[in-house]
Order: structure tokens, then C-alpha cells, then sequence
């Protein structure tokens, strides 16, 4: 006889198993039955242990008793019919809800139920649910809900919040509502699982139900949106924590930094950092995390530096992820010597190593082309039984794609087959890119071929890869006839296939091609995507046919932030900072997120333009919105300052650059170098140049051009010499400023192997060149110059560079002018009147040429020049008329008699011209 009213049907467990923490589940044979008293259940743990062998007619044996009962509550075993018509609801959660009467269970609910006691995989608990919920759930109670949530936390990140959600909605449909307890088990899994998505939805359901919020809830939400780099979000949900009365943690604050380091906003992090000092809470080891973060991605190397030494005085350990943050940085900055320092800091460290951490120590090792690093990495991952990941292995054959051959990428893929069997579908996208690097069209064909024969899958990128490969090979026509015909139907494909061929025409300037693919991509179905948007605004020259691309891609919805920035460097590389203006304007109109590459080509486009004052005031608003200054935009503004000559405000800007822990690039230096040179102020040159060599900056052609200004002629030889042996060919620019070099030396036994070698390499000389060489040799002995400048034309002619040559004889006849001598300008006509008559516009602008050097020479000899050598065609011409008119020349027939020359040092023109060729 039962002697209360039933509070909790406790399971006997088999004998011989251990006592759970409390008991709520039925025997199908026979429950234990504790009466409803003032005392709870989980008062009787730690003072009674009963386990009973039971059966359907009673109890069979008592096994154990620890202890004696607490006084005033008593146990019974009551027997249970076998008949499966007694069911009725489990009792637990609220008493008022409970039936009188003890139900019997189902078939799958007794599965369930054995299932979550005895400890079964968390897999086979899912699926038992998942039967389960076919039948009729009216038995559940809320442990059974809370019980099996915290059973699928052992599932798998993803399928567990999937299911976990499952569960708190039928609780629902159930009506038992979820409580707090169920809802911190969601939002843990789906912080495990970075599911921001279902966080959002669990944060709408828990504020639209009654039950109270928790300052964990806000918590989780704020990690997660910090961790997807949501800052707004996570800012948002910040301002609602705090208005709903919970105090600021030092979670909060770290979460807070990771979003705004994760979208580039440094500052704004710094400014939270600040904030959180200044309120007393203390960084942790995450928080130091998402600075490092924020300054690695900012380039801001010893920065993140000073903020590891500052996390250790603070004795915070820096956790893996830190050390991968500073490995990468650091890697990317091609500075070895410190990934080394930072890989013994972390093996010192006792922080046990992850796969990510050893990814980037192979990436850095094959990025450089130490192999040797690969392998012992490897080694040290097969130690800690490690298994490299897939993408390891890629970043192998990236490193072996960029520094080997094929042959060395095939046994790097040997190697991923022994630990993955059969390459994936990236594996094989890197092999074809292997192929296309030694352009082996066949090869590549061969592996596709096979791929396909062996039931793989041959994706759309696989065919962007193979399709560039024969456009490289065989053109585009070959490769539009693959679209149609070969492997992949293009219908079925995206438009990254067309969009590489609309590349390669758009850069060559084929416009009946680039038309053939675009109808090509319209016949196959395939939309244009915003990247073929971006294409086409990048290539266009044309403003009209620009605007109209711009106004289709805002149509059909396809101008994403690419497109915008792509307008923007259009806008600045013109010069035109209305329109820069106007696309940033665009930008906020569409939601656009303004980042600093569009702060810093708004103000690149402004200084451009030459309006430094609004450059500067963009850099206020680039600011304002929590964008730093980086080494990117302070070398805008220096070449801004530059180009109008305000060295004062130049070097300004270089000093708040290194106030701002902004290490100078190559370009920076370069910049500012130029301006050194172009103001003459070379003592600040050198001393540019001593700090540059300090900072280990090596300089690239641009500025090994502008270092030739202050060397003395062997130190330009040197140069000469190791640029010539390098793999980038120097171009006009270097040979210009080396003969330039040698003019000021008179170094004119070295012009013409410098010419040479200069026609040699294809590198087409320009008026400069010309300018130059023939300054150059206007100042050597007047006995040498016709050698001289017959050899010049005998090069010239040998690589059939003649063809323009009205340059030639223009600045032939300018350089002699600027040694007044007449002799060589009646030379280079003389010699012009040859080589430009099938031109005989060109040679009107050459005498015309001619006549204006000889006015540099005196009137007398120029008014000779003008009367025996002008001819009535001359004359007529405009480019004579006008000097002519300049020079004050009467008509050619009105010069009867040449006028008494005051100069007698000069010599006349007859003598002139028996001497010269």
C-alpha cells in the first residue's frame, strides 16, 4: 500500500553497477517509489543506497543497505503490471501537474531511457530519440529533455547545435518550456561550434519566452560575434547587456577587441583596451590575443612585438594561437631569423602545440623553400601523433609549385597519398597549376582526362584553371571551343570559367574577343557575376562605357565592395577626386562598409589632385571612424607632398609615421628619396639612405635608379653590373639616369656598350635616351664626334630602331646646340635629309628642329643655315613657319646677301660644311 502520494519513480539499477547521482528513470519491471515529503530527493544522496533485483510479482532480493533513511522519509518497492494499457505521464518537474497514478512506457521510450542510463554512445541516444519522436512524446518530463541535451554535447560541434535546437523546440511543442538550465547547454554548444546564426535565434527565443536573462547569455553572444568579426553586432549586444544591468567583464572586452581587430579596426580596439584598463579589470591572455591579431594584420610587427614582452611581464602565458598569429605576421614580412626565435619561445613555452600552429610553421618553411624545416616539422607532428590536415599538405605543394618542378610537386603529392589515399579535388586544382607554370597543356589534359575516368568530380574551378592554361597555350578561341565542347557543360559551370578569359582580353586590348566571350557566357546561361563586373571596371578606359557598366552592376544588384573600391582606384588614378568623392558617397548609400582602403584612396585621390589640405581632412574622418593611419597612408600623404614640392611637410609626415610605430616600406623610402633628389637637398638623402640600410631594406630598380645620383662612377659600374645580372631586366628609366650619370663623368667610352646592351635587351630608348647620349658626346673632342655619332646611328639601324627618326636628330641637333656647335648641326641635318625622306613631314619638324638649335649658335650662322639649306616645301611647312617667325628669319627669298658677322670667333657656314660629312 502506498503510504503518501508518488514525488519520483527511481530505477533499480543491474546489480553490481555503481549508484547514480539521483534515480528518475522506471524499471520495466519494477520502480522504487519515494513519498512526497518536505525533503528532496537529493537530500537522500550520500545517506541511502538501495538497489533492488526486481521482478513483476515484487522483490526478489535486497542487496545492500549503506545507511539507515533519513527520519520522516521511507522507501517501497512497488510492483508495476506488465500490461502495457497502465501508462500514464513520468512524474518530475512540476507536482501539480503530476498524475496520481504510475503509467508504464513505451517500447521506444524504454530504449531511450536504457539508452541515457546506461551510458550508450551519444550517437545511438540521438537516434533513439529521433525513433522516438515518431510516437507520442506525452511521457517525456523535463529531465528526460535536460538529460538528453547534455548527452548530444558529445556529438559532433555541428550536428549537436542542430539537434539541441531540435530538442528546445519540441520541448516547446511539448509545453514544457525550456529554462535557463537549457539554455545555457544551447549557447555553449553553439559557442563550441561558432554558430552565430543559431546563437541569434536562441537570443530572440529566450527574449520572447519568461524566462529571466543571464549575463552568460550576453557573454556567449558577444564571443561569437567577436570571433565572425561582427563588430557592430557585438557592439550592439554590448549596449544591451549594460542596459540590462550587468556589470562590463574582461570577456566582454576581449571579445569586443577580436571584432574590431578581425575587421582591421586597430584603434578601435586600442580605444576598448584603454577603456578597460581604466575601469579596473585586468587583461587576459585573449585579450593580449586580439591585439596581437589586430597589430600583425596591421603590419605593425614590433608593435605586436612589445605587447608579447608586455603579456609576459603580466606573467599571462601566450596561448598557441597568439604564437600562430606573431609566426604568420612574421612569415608574411620575410623576416625568418624572428619565426625561428618566436618557434623556441613556444617550444620552451609548455603550451602543447596544435595543427594550426605546425600548419604555419610549414607554410613559412615552404613558402621560403626549406624544405629541410618541412620535413623535421613533419617529424614533430608524427612525435605528438599529429596527423597533418589536407591543407597542410596543399601549402607543401604551394611551396614546392613556387620554388620547384613538376617532378617535386609529384612526389609532395606521393607523400599526401600515403597519409590521405586519393588527392582530393583542391590536390588536384594544385597539380593542374603545376602543369599550367610549365604550360604542359598535355600533362594537364592527361590528369583531367584520368580524374574524370576515375569517377572524380571535375568542378568549376578545375575548369578556371585548365581553361587559363589553354588560353595561355593555345588562345582563346581554343578555350571557348572547350567551354562548349570538353568536359564540363558551360551551363552547368559559373562564371569564374568566363571570367578568366575576359581577363586576358580586356588586358590585351581585344575587343572583338572580349565581345565573343561575353556572348559566349550569355549563350551558356551563365549570369554575370560581380567579379565580372569588377573586370570590366577595372580594365575600361572609356568614362561613358565605365558609367554604363557601373549603372548595369548597380541594376542587377551586382556592385559589391570589390566594385566600389575598383571605382575608387579608377577615380584616383585619373586624378579625379569629385568621383572618388561620389563612390565613396555610393558606398554609404548601399551599406557598404567603409574600411581603410577606401579611407586611403579617397585621400590618395585628393592628393592626386594636388589638394593635400583635403587629403588631410580624410585622414581626420578615416580616423574618426576608428581606422589607424598605416604605412599605406602615410606614404600617400608623403608622395603627396612631394610631388608639390613641400619637403618641410614631407618630412613632417615622416616623423608622425615613426611616432606611430609605422615601419617605412620600400616605397616609403623610395618616395621620399625622390623628393630629396629633386630638391637638391643630398646630405638628407644620404642620411635616408644610412637609415635605410639599418632597417635592412634592400632597394628595388626604382630606387637603385634614384641611388645612382650618389655614386661615383665605379659604384655606377657596380650597380650597372648586378642589375644586369639579376632576373628583372632594368628599363628605360635606369638606362636613362645611368647615362645621365656618365654624362656628368664625360664617361663617353661607356655610352655605347650601355646602348648596346640596352637594344640588346628589347628596352625601346625614348627622347631622353637620345638626349642623353648625344649630350654626351657633343662634349667629347671635336675630332671624335662624327665616329661617335655614326656609331650611335649604326646601332640604331642594327636593331631597326630607326624607324622614329625624328627623335633621333631632334635631340642629336639640341645636344650640339648646347655646345654651340654649328658644325654638328649641319651634320645631323646633312645626315637627316637621308634617313627622313620618305618622311617628309618628319623632316619638316626636324629642321625645324635644326633651325631652332643653329639660333642658339648666333644670327649669322643661323640666317646661312636658313638660306642654303631650307627648301620651298620647308618653308611652307608649320613647324618652320613658326620658328622662323620666332627667330625673326625673312623669307627665304629675300635673303640675298649674308649680313657682316660682329662675332669672328665663329666660324662660317661654308667652312662648317666642307668639314662635316
Amino acid at each position: 500500500m502506498r503510504t503518501a502520494p508518488l514525488t519520483r519513480a527511481v530505477r533499480a539499477p543491474r546489480p553490481g553497477w555503481p549508484p547514480r547521482s539521483h534515480y528518475r528513470y522506471r524499471c520495466p519491471r519494477a520502480l522504487i517509489a519515494v513519498p512526497q515529503t518536505p525533503t528532496s530527493l537529493a537530500s537522500l544522496r550520500g545517506t541511502t543506497s538501495l538497489f533492488f533485483l526486481c521482478n513483476s510479482v515484487g522483490i526478489c532480493a535486497l542487496l545492500s543497505t549503506v545507511a539507515p533513511a533519513r527520519k520522516g522519509v521511507s522507501a517501497e518497492i512497488v510492483p508495476v503490471p506488465a500490461s502495457p494499457s497502465e501508462s500514464s505521464n513520468d512524474l518530475g518537474g512540476d507536482p501539480s501537474e503530476e498524475p496520481s497514478m504510475l503509467p508504464s512506457q513505451s517500447e521506444p521510450l524504454a530504449l531511450f531511457r536504457d539508452a541515457l542510463f546506461y551510458g550508450e554512445s551519444k550517437t545511438k541516444i540521438w537516434e533513439s530519440y529521433q525513433a522516438l519522436r515518431s510516437f507520442d512524446r506525452r511521457f517525456f518530463i523535463r529531465d528526460d529533455y535536460t538529460d538528453l541535451l547534455n548527452a548530444i554535447c558529445g556529438l559532433d560541434e555541428t550536428a549537436a547545435v542542430d539537434a539541441c535546437l531540435v530538442v528546445l523546440e519540441d520541448m516547446t511543442t511539448s509545453k514544457i518550456y525550456p529554462s535557463v538550465d537549457e539554455y545555457r547547454i544551447a549557447f555553449r554548444l553553439c559557442r563550441r561550434a561558432s554558430r552565430v546564426d543559431s546563437a541569434e535565434e536562441l537570443f530572440a527565443r529566450l527574449r520572447a519566452s519568461k524566462v529571466t536573462l543571464e549575463k552568460s547569455f550576453f557573454e556567449d553572444l558577444i564571443v561569437l560575434y567577436g570571433a565572425a568579426g561582427e563588430l557592430m553586432k557585438a557592439s550592439n549586444a554590448y549596449r544591451d547587456m549594460v542596459d540590462a544591468g550587468f556589470s562590463r567583464s574582461d570577456v566582454v572586452y576581449g571579445a569586443l577587441m577580436d571584432a574590431a581587430t578581425r575587421t582591421g579596426n586597430l584603434r578601435q580596439a586600442e580605444i576598448l583596451y584603454a577603456e578597460m584598463l581604466s575601469v579596473g579589470l585586468k587583461p587576459n591572455s585573449e585579450t593580449f590575443a586580439a591585439l596581437i591579431y589586430g597589430n600583425v594584420w596591421n603590419q605593425r610587427l614590433p608593435k605586436a612585438m612589445s605587447l608579447l614582452r608586455e603579456m609576459m611581464d603580466r606573467n599571462l602565458q601566450p596561448s598557441v594561437r597568439t604564437y600562430t598569429h606573431l609566426i604568420n605576421g612574421f612569415s608574411r614580412a620575410s623576416q625568418p631569423e624572428v619565426v625561428t626565435r618566436l618557434a623556441r619561445l613556444m617550444e620552451f613555452s609548455g603550451e602543447e602545440p596544435d595543427v594550426v600552429y605546425y600548419g604555419s610553421l610549414i607554410a613559412h618553411a615552404a613558402r621560403h623553400g626549406t624544405f629541410e624545416e618541412v620535413d623535421d616539422v613533419l617529424r614533430a607532428m608524427e612525435s605528438r601523433k599529429i596527423e597533418p590536415t589536407e591543407a597542410i599538405h596543399d601549402s607543401i605543394l604551394a611551396g614546392v609549385l613556387m620554388h620547384g618542378d613538376v617532378n617535386a610537386v609529384l612526389v609532395a603529392v606521393n607523400r599526401m597519398i600515403k597519409t590521405f589515399g586519393v588527392p582530393g579535388e583542391r590536390t588536384l586544382n594544385t597539380l593542374l597549376l603545376a602543369f599550367a607554370k610549365g604550360q604542359d597543356l598535355l600533362g594537364a589534359t592527361t590528369l583531367l582526362n584520368g580524374w574524370k575516368a576515375d569517377g572524380g568530380a571535375v568542378t568549376s574551378v578545375h575548369c578556371t584553371t585548365y581553361v587559363n592554361l589553354l588560353a595561355e597555350v593555345n588562345g582563346i578561341p581554343a578555350a571557348l571551343d572547350y567551354l562548349k565542347e570538353s568536359l564540363i557543360d558551360p551551363a552547368a559551370g559559373d562564371a569564374g570559367m568566363f571570367n578568366v578569359l575576359l581577363t586576358r582580353t580586356m588586358r590585351s586590348h581585344a575587343e572583338d574577343m572580349t565581345s565573343k566571350v561575353m556572348i559566349a557566357m550569355r549563350n551558356s546561361g551563365v549570369e554575370p557575376d560581380a567579379v565580372t563586373y569588377n573586370i570590366l571596371l577595372s580594365n575600361l578606359t572609356d568614362a561613358e562605357a565605365l558609367q554604363q557598366v557601373q549603372k548595369t552592376a548597380l541594376l542587377e544588384n551586382k556592385l559589391n565592395h570589390v566594385g566600389c573600391l575598383i571605382l575608387l582606384k579608377n577615380a584616383a588614378r585619373r586624378k579625379d577626386a569629385v568621383a572618388a568623392t561620389k563612390v565613396h558617397k555610393l558606398m554609404q548609400d548601399l551599406d557598404i562598409p567603409l574600411n581603410k582602403i577606401a579611407w586611403t584612396t579617397l585621400a590618395h585621390a585628393y592628393g592626386r589632385a594636388g589638394d593635400v589640405h583635403k587629403m588631410e581632412e580624410v585622414h581626420e574622418q578615416m580616423q574618426k571612424s576608428g581606422w589607424d593611419m598605416d604605412v599605406v597612408s602615410y606614404t600617400t600623404l608623403i608622395k603627396a607632398y612631394v610631388d608639390i614640392g613641400a619637403m618641410d611637410a614631407a618630412e613632417q609626415a615622416w616623423a608622425r609615421m615613426l611616432s606611430a610605430d609605422c615601419r617605412p616600406n620600400l616605397r616609403s623610402y623610395t618616395c621620399m628619396l625622390g623628393g630629396y633628389i629633386r630638391s637638391k637637398n643630398y646630405p638628407a638623402a644620404w642620411n635616408l639612405i644610412t637609415s635605410m640600410k639599418a632597417a635592412q631594406i634592400q632597394p628595388d630598380l626604382a630606387l637603385r635608379t634614384a641611388l645612382l645620383h650618389f655614386g661615383s662612377l665605379e659604384d655606377v659600374e657596380a650597380s650597372v653590373r648586378q642589375q644586369m645580372s639579376e632576373a628583372s631586366a632594368p628599363d628605360a628609366m635606369f638606362y636613362n639616369t645611368v647615362f645621365n650619370v656618365y654624362k656628368g663623368h664625360a664617361a663617353i667610352d661607356l655610352v655605347a656598350p650601355l646602348l648596346g646592351d640596352m637594344l640588346g635587351r628589347g628596352v625601346p630608348p625614348d627622347h631622353y635616351t637620345f638626349a642623353a647620349v648625344f649630350q654626351t658626346y657633343a662634349r667629347a673632342p671635336r675630332h671624335r664626334i662624327h665616329s661617335l655619332v655614326a656609331r650611335v646611328f649604326e646601332q640604331l639601324r642594327d636593331h631597326n630602331v630607326l624607324t622614329d627618326g625624328k627623335v633621333v636628330f631632334t635631340e642629336l641637333a639640341r645636344a650640339h646646340a648646347k655646345v654651340n656647335n654649328v658644325e654638328g648641326i649641319v651634320a645631323a641635318w646633312d645626315r637627316a635629309v637621308v634617313e627622313m625622306a620618305p618622311y617628309p613631314d618628319d623632316a619638316a619638324e626636324v629642321f625645324a628642329a635644326c633651325l631652332g638649335a643653329m639660333g642658339n649658335c648666333g644670327p649669322d650662322v643661323t640666317i646661312r643655315f636658313w638660306r642654303e639649306a631650307v627648301t620651298p616645301d620647308l618653308a611652307g611647312s608649320q613647324p618652320v613657319k613658326t620658328v622662323a617667325k620666332d627667330l625673326g628669319l625673312p623669307a627665304p627669298n629675300s635673303v640675298t646677301t649674308l649680313p657682316p658677322s660682329p662675332d669672328t670667333t665663329r666660324p662660317t657656314l661654308p667652312a662648317l660644311r666642307t668639314s662635316a660629312p
